[in-house]
């Protein structure tokens, strides 16, 4: 008998070279959208080039580390087994700016939003048992409107990247800027039209670079970050303050709180290489986490990637949320929208998450723990996703026969 093959494919070990290929092949596909949520928290709770610098090094530790523990597991009881990248998810970023700047913002508000992750995480590892009967509130009409809302509120952070972070700056929404974005985006595009395969799985990576190689030509980058940061770099727990546990606040997961970083979540494009590729091993995975560790003990790397212009990620960000919202279209064609019920969910959950999103302040005098979840529209439309999909899920149809026409009548 042939031991080998009866090794499934997951728990694989393969030679050396190859783990090592097929390991970096997995931190560029990640890479970007790893370093993207400190980019977008750091803009919107107003951090300092060093603060963010930290962050995106404490970010590709803790994912290095979230990936080790899911690929190999703690004794068989923390971890999946399973070849799953963890990287920061995009989810949780608008609450977590609310949450912020609502205690005021830079280091301040991330100790809140780190006590909320902590707190979080711990109540998410202890229910997470009993999730799998919960599966039956998230169907295709829930999940997909929800992935949905979720592309479409990140969308005017990638807008306001190109424009500019101060209305009254004299080069906001400067013609330069807004036309740079659009080269990024149509390279973009272009390397995902002609590229196949690995290539076209990093094109909005490739768009990054090739667009701040551009910008900083036509001088409109800055680089002096990368000589003043520091050659090595160690996360520390803590390094922003301890974290404060404001009730309303609570999220997501522990391990990121407690090394200055955020939530994390399964990356797609990580699934989806795995499924390109075929090579599904756990262990390639895992020295993919050990990879992501090294890079966040260089802090000249996270400078680097602090110093891309915010035009350039503006125009990568169309399409990286554009996806997002495109995901959730996909996953809406799974749902059963002939039903009047199902499209009262997708219109109503939709409209309410808007609502924050073109009217910021529309909730400015209600008390600041509604502020807190409202203001989200991730959230506000969420929970009225799933609340809505309870109430009209056995909502009756109506009579054909009391149509004014019936199916059967059509030619």
């Amino acid at each position: 008998m042939n031991t080998a093959a009866a090794v499934h494919p997951v728990d694989q070990k393969l030679p050396w070279g190859r783990t090592l290929v097929y390991a970096f092949q997995h931190v560029l596909a990640m890479y970007a959208g790893a370093v993207a949520v400190p980019l977008v928290l750091a803009g919107a709770v107003h951090l300092t080039t060093e603060e963010l610098i930290y962050l995106i090094n404490a970010d590709l530790f803790t994912c290095g580390i979230a990936t080790i523990v899911q690929a190999l597991s703690i004794r068989n009881f923390i971890g999946s087994k399973l070849p799953i990248v963890q990287g920061c998810t995009f989810t949780a970023v608008t609450p977590m700016i609310i949450i912020a700047n609502t205690h005021g913002g830079g280091a301040a508000g991330l100790q809140v939003v780190y006590g909320a992750a902590i707190f979080a995480g711990v109540a998410c590892f202890v229910i997470s048992n009993f999730f799998s009967k919960m599966l039956r509130f998230f169907p295709p009409v829930v999940t997909g409107s929800v992935i949905t809302v979720i592309g479409l509120s990140l969308m005017p952070v990638a807008v306001n990247w190109i424009a500019g972070v101060n209305p009254s700056a004299p080069d906001y929404c400067d013609p330069e800027h807004i036309l740079m974005a659009a080269v990024v985006l149509a390279i973009i595009l272009v390397i995902y039209r002609v590229c196949r395969g690995f290539l076209r799985q990093i094109s909005v990576l490739l768009g990054l670079v090739i667009g701040t190689i551009l910008a900083d030509a036509l001088g409109m980058a800055d680089f002096h970050a990368v000589g003043e940061a520091a050659m090595l770099g160690i996360t520390t727990p803590f390094a922003f303050g301890y974290p404060v546990f404001e009730p309303v606040s609570c999220l997501a997961t522990a391990l990121g709180g407690i090394f200055n970083t955020f939530p994390y979540t399964a990356f797609a494009q990580n699934i989806g290489l795995i499924g390109m590729t075929g090579v599904r091993s756990r262990y390639i995975v895992a020295v993919c986490g050990v990879m992501l560790m090294i890079l966040g003990l260089f802090p000249k790397m996270a400078a680097v990637v602090a110093s891309v212009p915010t035009m350039v990620l503006g125009g990568a960000g169309l399409a990286m949320f554009g996806m997002v919202a495109a995901s959730g279209f996909q996953a809406l064609s799974k749902a059963e929208l002939h039903k009047k019920g199902n499209i009262m969910v997708v219109a109503i959950s939709v409209a309410v998450a808007l609502i924050p999103i073109g009217v910021p302040t529309f909730y400015s005098k209600f008390p600041t723990w509604v502020q807190i979840i409202c203001n989200s529209g991730i959230t506000i439309g969420s929970i009225t996703a799933i609340l809505l999909n309870l109430l009209l899920r056995d909502a009756p149809e109506p009579d054909e026969e009391k149509l004014p026409f019936r199916k059967s009548d059509e030619k």
